[in-house]
């Protein structure tokens, strides 16, 4: 998903540290993999995206796994 400038993949450090960088340097808090994580499904429930689809791009062993987890966030129709 991340290559380098030769186009190779990125090993999970380096990927670490570049994203930290580029957040500290757009003057944003510090962010784990998690809240960017949490942050994207979240809007996409917000945005209407149905939740067994949300589901299945974050590789959760069930949609009631999903909806629980993002309850506040996927409409009442969702769950």
């Amino acid at each position: 998903m991340f290559a380098t400038a030769i186009g190779t993949p990125r090993n999970g450090p380096a990927l670490t540290h570049a994203s930290e960088v580029a957040i500290e340097r757009a003057g944003l808090p510090r962010l784990r993999w998690h809240h960017l994580r949490r942050a994207h499904a979240g809007r996409l429930l917000a945005a209407g995206s149905d939740i067994a689809s949300v589901s299945a791009l974050l590789g959760h062993s069930s949609v009631a796994l999903t909806a629980s987890t993002y309850a506040g966030v996927a409409p009442a129709s969702a769950a």
